[in-house]
């Protein structure tokens, strides 16, 4: 808009909200009442910007992190046989001096068996996470 434009309507909003030429006090009173508003949200959209970029970058260092703890590969598997036991599968598969009692909780969590650790013939165990 050329300057004349601006101009004509600052004149035509003036008359629109001063009814008598002294009360544009009120006017410019309303103008930096809104100013103020546009920069409070402004403030606010700019703290808002900020935190969503940390949690982002927080969620960006993190993730690295998360995948180097888990191994690689296919998980491994046993297929049990009539007659085995959940604690002769874990000591099995426990490392020498290791604790067969968390091994046997392990592979209850891993193949969901907290609620029922019956096994039956030919049920395959995910013996580790893959």
């Amino acid at each position: 808009m050329s300057g004349y434009t601006v101009r004509a309507f600052g004149i035509v909003a003036e008359h629109m909200f001063v009814s008598h030429p002294s009360d544009t006090h009120v006017l410019k009173g309303k103008q930096e009442g809104v100013k103020s508003m546009i920069e409070h949200r402004l403030g606010a959209t700019a703290v808002l910007v900020l935190l969503l970029g940390l949690v982002v970058s927080w969620l960006l260092l993190l993730g690295p992190q998360v995948k180097a703890d888990r191994p690689a590969g296919p998980a491994a598997t046993y297929s049990v046989a009539a007659g085995d036991t959940l604690w002769e599968i874990a000591a099995s598969l426990t490392p020498q001096g290791g604790d067969v009692r968390q091994v046997v909780h392990d592979l209850r969590v891993i193949n969901h068996l907290e609620a029922d650790p019956r096994l039956r013939a030919g049920q395959v165990l995910v013996t580790s996470a893959g």
